[in-house]
């Protein structure tokens, strides 16, 4: 399999809150990339609702909103409108899961067959498991750090017998378990580099008004750079920044105040993880390409 092109930065010091380490590692990734120098704008005490920092390129200066997509992604799990989608305390399990199931598979009683294949994965490691994409026959499957264990083929073959696209693993919060379905994207089995447009459309639209207020328009150019949490983001980012083409993805719709988009995670390339990372890059009309050291 090819392996994305990435970049190493400085990946030490980093504040702890995860909002506060997205927006370290962009003005760290977009300084490497762009040779730029970073000025922090939205500082505590402060005017309020500013963007986050501006780069300085040569002659000109460019402002950049960075948002996480943490927190709010799993806020969007729990609150499911579809209570029959959503099933706590399911015995057995130590993690919570997120399942992207086929667009036909129905529902009522599926919980109770993927229980014990959810239990298998567990025990064998398993943190991350995808259908192979349209054009490579390699299933993806993660295991979790130091696992010696191998889960079966028939275990993997059952799950996706049953219905399951795409299943990942994420932070149990305290004593809450949970076990979430979401529909497969419409563009089909494999194709989970759409699931990167989709991400980054919703957090353009969340942060157009920001880039659009006169502070950003002052600047020669809006820029927003979307971080994917590879443990708290939606279970087919992490695949598809991993094994995906960013020509495969379809282009992002951007607000009328952006103009330029960077979406970013970890490095999953075997040897690398934390310290490298993963850019992909478009334009209000472009399509996405990995980023490389560049010029604005």
């Amino acid at each position: 399999m090819e392996y994305p092109p990435s970049i190493c930065i400085a990946a030490t010091d980093l504040p702890e809150s995860p909002s506060a380490q997205a927006e370290e590692v962009a003005m760290r990734v977009i300084t490497h990339l762009l040779d730029a120098r970073i000025d922090r704008t939205d500082l505590r005490g402060g005017p309020t609702g500013l963007h986050d920092f501006d780069a300085t390129v040569g002659s000109r200066t460019l402002a950049f909103e960075v948002t996480a997509c943490i927190d709010s992604t799993l806020a969007r799990f729990f609150a499911v409108p579809d209570r029959d989608a959503i099933h706590w305390g399911v015995e057995g399990l130590r993690r919570s899961w997120v399942l992207r199931l086929d667009e036909s598979t129905m529902l009522r009683g599926l919980i109770e067959v993927l229980a014990p294949l959810l239990r298998q994965l567990e025990d064998a490691g398993v943190t991350g498991l995808g259908k192979p994409r349209i054009d490579d026959f390699e299933t993806f499957i993660r295991y979790e750090e130091g696992s010696t264990a191998e889960v079966a083929p028939s275990v993997i073959e059952a799950c996706f017998a049953a219905g399951i696209d795409t299943a990942w693993a994420i932070v149990r919060e305290a004593d809450e378990q949970v076990v979430v379905f979401e529909r497969r994207s419409r563009h089909g089995s494999g194709r989970t580099e759409y699931m990167v447009t989709e991400e980054v459309n919703r957090a353009a639209r969340a942060k157009a008004d920001v880039l659009g207020r006169e502070a950003a328009r002052r600047r020669d150019a809006a820029h927003l750079f979307v971080w994917l949490d590879p443990n708290l983001c939606r279970e087919g980012i992490e695949f598809a920044m991993w094994s995906g083409y960013p020509s495969a993805a379809p282009r992002p719709i951007l607000p009328e105040s952006i103009d330029h988009v960077w979406v970013a995670m970890w490095s999953l390339t075997p040897g690398e993880g934390i310290g490298y990372v993963n850019v992909w890059e478009a334009s209000r009309d472009g399509e996405w390409r990995y980023a490389i050291p560049h010029s604005a």
